[in-house]
């Protein structure tokens, strides 16, 4: 587990102190400042280049985080069709459920039907042999054998004059219940299959959104990971700027130091200079003087010399 960001860097800083006191406490020890020099360049190059990761991380950032923002308004957007798809498959649902018990009802139908139609069937197959037995063998014989099917049967049968309008009714209405039969069984069936494809589109539809969302939830999840570690990296750009900084000042503050110490060192020497020529030039002046004293007495003896035995007098007032 890394420290805290303000311990990590008050460490950096305060290791940069030490070595700005070791620095002048030992001038002598310390680099020259080209040396100086070479070292805050390097850092200023570092500087430069973690300011340019640390810039693109930022960007990094934002990229990061207009693609959560964009994902999460899919993931909405998302969610609310599938709501909606949700409360058309409840409906369509409830529509096949109907349907169902709609072809129930029309097969219970049916059922009564056809007992109508096998009862007719019943009654007309006796009217049928009582024809026969009253002398219309021929003709009922030519339309029972020659019949394809009972619903030719049935056309056949219409076209006996020999058959009361009773019987002529009674082939009517079978006619009718079976087309009536057969009709509504289509229609219902139509209806049944079409709901049922409707109902499975919704739910493949769902089934699909349902992949999408959670396929961008995902996505979503990665971003997150992706943007803590982009905030890890910008924090520790962040660190490594205030660490360069810091460095970058104890380098200049040491340059600062050799260049107080130089001023010092010549102003040092400067002063022994002056001071070694003022020495030099009382010297000087002394030895000039002395040359001055020797050369007066040295005249005066002369003077006594050249007339031993006069002696002055004082002069007289005019």
């Amino acid at each position: 587990m890394k420290p805290p960001k303000v311990l990590r860097v008050t460490l950096a800083v305060g290791l940069s102190s030490l070595l700005v006191t070791g620095y002048s406490g030992n001038i002598a020890s310390a680099e020259t400042k080209s040396q100086l020099q070479d070292r805050l360049e390097s850092v200023q190059k570092k500087q430069k280049n973690n300011t340019n990761d640390l810039n693109d991380s930022k960007e990094q950032l934002n990229e990061n985080d207009r693609q959560q923002d964009n994902l999460a308004e899919r993931i909405q957007t998302s969610q609310t069709k599938i709501q909606q798809l949700s409360s058309g498959i409840q409906l369509k649902q409830k529509e096949v459920a109907k349907n169902q018990a709609d072809m129930s009802q029309l097969k219970n139908e049916i059922v009564k039907i056809t007992k109508r139609i096998e009862k007719r069937d019943s009654l007309l197959r006796g009217r049928l042999r009582s024809i026969y037995i009253n002398g219309g063998a021929i003709s009922y014989i030519d339309v029972i054998m020659g019949s394809k099917s009972f619903g030719n049967f049935l056309d056949r049968l219409l076209a006996l004059k020999t058959i009361t309008d009773q019987d002529n009714n009674i082939i009517n209405a079978q006619k009718k219940d079976k087309e009536a039969q057969l009709e509504n069984k289509q229609l219902l069936q139509v209806k049944l299959e079409k709901t049922k494809k409707g109902l499975e589109n919704l739910v493949s539809l769902k089934s699909q959104l349902d992949r999408e969302q959670k396929r961008q939830k995902s996505m979503l999840a990665q971003l997150k990971v992706k943007e803590t570690e982009i905030n890890d990296t910008v924090m520790s750009k962040n660190e490594q700027a205030d660490i360069l900084a810091a460095q970058a000042s104890v380098i200049k503050q040491q340059m600062g130091d050799l260049d107080r110490e130089e001023a010092r060192k010549k102003a040092e020497e400067e002063k022994k200079k002056a001071d070694a020529a003022a020495k030099a030039q009382t010297a000087q002046t002394q030895s000039d003087s002395s040359s001055a004293g020797s050369a007066a007495n040295n005249g005066s003896k002369k003077t006594v010399q050249s007339a031993p035995g006069q002696l002055s007098r004082p002069s007289r007032p005019h």
